[in-house]
């Protein structure tokens, strides 16, 4: 009888079981990534539509903030419903490629490029804290690393490749260096983007009680 207490006792104290690496995805898995990628364009579109309400010098504010509050935090949602590492790069991968099928190779290409640059830097950095996306805390983290990764690299490349002459009309419109408008996008981004990235957390975590 002693032996097989002691025995239960050592099961209870028995570390879990080391997650592998990487772990295939199921087909559940793969019809939610379709869902959330499914639901980042068409909230964009929605994006798209509130902020053409607002006066156009100001347009670029509503834009920051209604995409990192509105939009992104279901990125966040997805890699935390699905939990498996590299799920966010996948959804950042797709993204990128139906950008390239609606807006061209041009503009799409660079669309493409700067979200794979994001997607990675984000798995890098959820890899190096361990845990993918278990606590809150690396939600925001996420989307804050989007928000300074993407920015200024977005606005150099529509400043010197698809749209020259936009740095001189944003310094014209608000008497402002390029490089302070791009610091405030960063700083704007940064700041919405955590609070997107704990709010996607936690509807993520509510989704998964609920399946």
């Amino acid at each position: 009888m002693e032996k097989s207490k002691d025995n239960e006792k050592m099961n209870e104290i028995k570390p879990e079981k080391k997650r592998k690496f990487f772990e295939r995805f199921s087909t559940f898995d793969i019809v939610l990534i379709a869902m959330i990628i499914g639901i980042w364009y068409a909230l964009q579109q929605l994006w798209y539509g509130l902020c053409q309400l607002f006066p156009p010098i100001y347009y670029w504010i509503p834009m920051v903030v209604l995409y990192e509050l509105l939009v992104l935090p279901f990125v966040i949602v997805g890699g935390t419903l699905i939990n498996k590492r590299f799920t966010i790069l996948l959804l950042f991968i797709l993204h990128g490629l139906i950008s390239i099928v609606l807006y061209g190779i041009i503009f799409g290409g660079f669309e493409c490029l700067v979200d794979i640059i994001s997607g990675a830097a984000i798995e890098l950095f959820l890899l190096t804290t361990g845990n993918y996306l278990k606590r809150p805390l690396q939600g925001g983290m996420a989307l804050v690393i989007r928000a300074i990764i993407y920015y200024p690299i977005s606005l150099l490349i529509t400043a010197y490749v698809t749209y020259i002459g936009y740095a001189e009309m944003v310094e014209y419109m608000y008497l402002i260096p390029f490089g302070l408008f791009i610091l405030l996008n960063i700083l704007l981004g940064a700041g919405c983007g955590f609070a997107g990235g704990l709010y996607g957390y936690y509807l993520g975590k509510k989704a998964k009680e609920s399946i």
